[in-house]
């Protein structure tokens, strides 16, 4: 049996049991290292801290979250038969 292609590498995580306040102030923390290298106009810095943004699991998990439970239902068009 193979293991599923959109799982992310390490243990599986209890989505329930995730320590939110953590994952928000990480996140938060990563975006404002980047706002201030940027600032600083420190190039290879801000790519760095991009770059760990992408890799970080908490981003992960903030990303999945909002789009799947945050923002459920906005955005969300129908498509209606004009006859």
């Amino acid at each position: 049996m193979q293991p599923a292609a959109n799982v992310t590498s390490g243990d599986v995580l209890d989505w329930h049991g995730i320590d939110w306040k953590r994952v928000y102030r990480t996140v938060k923390n990563l975006r404002q290292r980047i706002f201030r290298a940027s600032r600083q106009g420190d190039l290879t810095r801000v790519r760095s801290l991009q770059r760990l943004m992408l890799k970080s699991r908490a981003n992960a998990c903030d990303s999945v979250r909002r789009v799947t439970q945050v923002n459920k239902g906005h955005g969300v068009y129908t498509m209606t038969l004009v006859m």
